[in-house]
């Protein structure tokens, strides 16, 4: 819990400065030796806002990167992060990387889609509108799997967390501000004290 706090509240101080990070992933998180965690890697970092400013789809690692970017979206928001976020909180749930899809931006589509069910115009409106879609690319009807069918050791609030992050729609994605006030960061277990996660020289 503690180390899903720190990276919520970094990530978070990054939005209020409307800045993208475009590539969170567990490489890019630093637990330092004092219990804290930074971020790394501000390579691929971009200003965002009003106006809307154009943005390369060609970001964020595969494993880690919403389906509007491998659509091919270039506007695009803080709600892009968030997926990332979601994505590395599933993996600390399941102790294993969450959205193994293979070397291509379609590859992880399918991988996506094969869990959270195909898009329609109910579950995400806009999609059509996307790069890819808009050329005509179609995937087959499937439906979603239930997040407790896949994540079976993981509490209800952990659960209900990781459904914030983790929706197709980026426009129904929680921002980081709203998920630091979900529930799951009050109820027992607390996250430990920063004390307890320092680490021996």
């Amino acid at each position: 819990k503690r180390h899903l706090l720190l990276l919520l509240r970094a990530v978070s101080a990054c939005h209020e400065r409307w800045i993208l990070h475009r590539d969170l992933k567990p490489d890019n998180l630093l637990y330092m030796k004092d219990g804290t965690m930074k971020l790394a890697d501000f390579g691929l970092a971009r200003m965002y806002g009003t106006p809307k400013v154009r943005l390369s789809p060609e970001a964020i690692t595969l494993w880690y990167k919403p389906p509007e970017l491998l659509l091919g979206a270039t506007e695009y928001s803080a709600a892009a992060d968030m997926w990332s976020i979601g994505a590395i909180f599933a993996e600390m749930l399941l102790r294993r990387a969450f959205l193994q899809g293979h070397s291509s931006d379609i590859s992880q589509l399918d991988t996506i889609f094969t869990v959270f069910g195909t898009p329609t115009d109910t579950n995400w409106p806009d999609y059509q509108t996307l790069p890819l879609p808009a050329q005509g690319l179609t995937w087959n009807d499937c439906p979603p799997i239930p997040f407790d069918e896949i994540f079976l050791a993981a509490p209800r609030d952990a659960i209900s967390l990781l459904r914030s992050m983790l929706v197709l729609d980026p426009n129904k994605r929680w921002s980081a501000t709203q998920c630091l006030s979900h529930p799951y960061f009050t109820n027992d277990p607390l996250p430990t004290p920063k004390e307890l996660l320092k680490l021996d020289s």
